[in-house]
């Protein structure tokens, strides 16, 4: 299988990295994410931009996250819970616009893990979650 991930130069410690706010975490996250699945819709199917876009959508929003988030919390560590707990638990100024509040929160706990493992460098731990939230609404 293809790997599909940015490689990142930064690998931070998880010390330094946790010393982000959780909202960084997911802003970050939320790029890597909407990334990973564009270049693997645009690497594995034939389609027009329009469907792309639907594609995309269909996988990273904040329903289909908090899904993939439900469905993979027992695989996480201890430190990687607390900070999708945290980042869960965090107080946002925004409204889920097509979420309900809880599936928003949740989603918002998934973009900070995979911003946390982007930003240290746990790619392959990264791909792996990655991978199942495509897989889940794609294939």
């Amino acid at each position: 299988m293809k790997k599909y991930f940015i490689r990142s130069n930064l690998e931070l410690s998880s010390f330094e990295v946790l010393q982000y706010s959780p909202l960084a975490l997911a802003f970050v996250g939320d790029a890597v994410h909407s990334l990973y699945v564009r270049s693997r819709l645009v690497g594995t199917m034939d389609v027009k931009v329009n469907d792309l876009q639907r594609l995309t959508s269909n996988v990273v929003r904040a329903t289909s996250q908090s899904k993939v988030m439900q469905d993979m919390k027992d695989s996480l560590t201890e430190e990687e819970l607390s900070l999708v707990n945290r980042a869960r638990n965090t107080k946002t100024n925004n409204i889920a616009k097509n979420a309900t509040a809880k599936d928003y929160k949740q989603s918002t706990g998934f973009e900070a893990l995979i911003g946390f493992l982007y930003l240290t460098g746990q790619e392959e731990r990264m791909n792996n979650f990655l991978a199942k939230s495509f897989e889940e609404f794609i294939c």
